[in-house]
């Protein structure tokens, strides 16, 4: 598998895309009485998954996956950890050949490491990262929409869902898809461009269960569309272990270092050709 497509793998991997669903029903707006508000599909799925009082109660959390391709001899083995203080967040990715990749957010500044290369993640990029940092998934970040539209029912992966689709005040589109029987959140679509290619990616989550009160999918298939080549892929995400209430240590999610000498270099660099302007 080449490198590109490895990068557009860690660039999607738990950001929650897809070619759209075909509609079997009505295509309404919230306007309508038919269907259900926005706030109602958050909170039916916060129900499905435990409730808001025990989802209160979960401090922090640690997930270990492994993803794999299909047809590729590549694998992944990713770990999310969150806490709920300042919606940290800091995902590990170790590949096939051993290389540690990984992306953060520690309240403040998203940030990323690839192929050892630091950045402070900006436009899309840093949505989503402040966004999937909102630890509960719907709890907090889902309320920060400028606008949210509801449509439906539609077939999304054979469950018949209705389709939330969110936009933010930075421009970031979303699409989630709730399974009308259960409430559950079961799919989860966006498009990224990487180097200058227009990516489709969709995301469907699968096998709740269970873990101390609360319900979180276990399995993950993603699917990638590249809208310029037109060529496609998917990966499979599978969760080995899961810890609920971790007691990080101090300064765990902090922005690491080389990240922050790669900010105060860029700060720096923007300063001298301000200064250069104004002369």
């Amino acid at each position: 598998m080449n490198n590109q497509v490895l990068s557009l793998a860690f660039l999607a991997a738990f950001s929650f895309t897809a070619n759209p669903p075909d509609e079997t029903g009505d295509n309404l707006t919230n306007s309508s009485k038919r269907l259900p508000s926005a706030e109602d599909l958050i909170e039916n799925h916060l129900k499905a998954i435990g409730g808001r009082k025990r989802l209160d109660q979960m401090t922090s959390r640690r997930e270990t996956m492994r993803t794999t391709y299909p047809h590729a001899p590549d694998a992944w083995t990713i770990t999310i950890e969150e806490t709920n203080q300042k919606d940290q967040r800091l995902t590990r990715y170790t590949r096939a050949d051993g290389k540690t990749e990984s992306t953060g957010y520690d309240g403040k500044t998203p940030w990323a490491i690839r192929d050892d290369n630091p950045e402070i993640l900006k436009g899309d990029d840093a949505a989503r990262q402040i966004f999937f940092s909102k630890i509960y998934d719907f709890k907090s970040g889902i309320h920060e929409f400028a606008s949210a539209i509801v449509k439906g029912p539609v077939t999304f992966h054979n469950y018949r869902c209705y389709w939330l689709d969110v936009e933010f005040p930075s421009g970031l589109t979303l699409d989630f898809y709730f399974q009308i029987d259960t409430g559950l959140c079961v799919g989860v679509s966006y498009q990224l461009t990487y180097d200058g290619d227009v990516i489709k990616v969709e995301r469907t989550l699968q096998s709740y269960q269970a873990i101390k009160g609360i319900r979180i999918a276990r399995k993950s298939i993603t699917h990638y569309h590249n809208q310029n080549t037109n060529i496609r892929w998917k990966t499979v995400t599978r969760t080995q272990s899961i810890e609920l209430d971790v007691d990080f240590p101090k300064g765990h999610f902090n922005t690491p270092p080389s990240v922050k000498a790669s900010l105060l270099k860029k700060t720096k660099r923007n300063e001298t050709e301000k200064s250069a302007t104004k002369e």
